[in-house]
């Protein structure tokens, strides 16, 4: 299991996010997959309490996206959000992980 420890946070839900995000890192040069979505799942799960809010009804969110630059192994970013709050998270921080948080930093905009 990979452990992961927020690098960023965002008052946005996390749709709003990855749309930021991927754009960001493609006006980069890089490329983006998205290959997880947890909201795609939930049609599949009946009964299922949501762990942040204790409803039937759960608006959590979790993106995982692959990021690839020239010739490297992709590194793995994970949006978890629930309400208008954002979680982004890099699996495999190096300085290609260095690189991707100065490009995502709001602070830079």
């Amino acid at each position: 299991m990979i452990l992961t420890t927020p690098l960023l946070t965002f008052d946005q839900t996390c749709e709003q996010v990855q749309e930021i995000v991927a754009a960001r890192l493609q006006a980069a040069g890089l490329q983006v997959m998205r290959t997880f979505d947890l909201q795609s799942t939930q049609a599949f799960v009946d009964g299922c309490p949501c762990q942040h809010h204790g409803t039937d009804v759960c608006n959590c969110q979790m993106v995982v996206m692959l990021v690839y630059g020239a010739g490297e192994q992709p590194l793995t970013l994970i949006l978890h959000g629930y309400d208008m709050h954002t979680c982004l998270s890099l699996a495999g921080i190096g300085v290609a992980g260095d690189f991707i948080q100065n490009i995502l930093n709001p602070e830079t905009e």
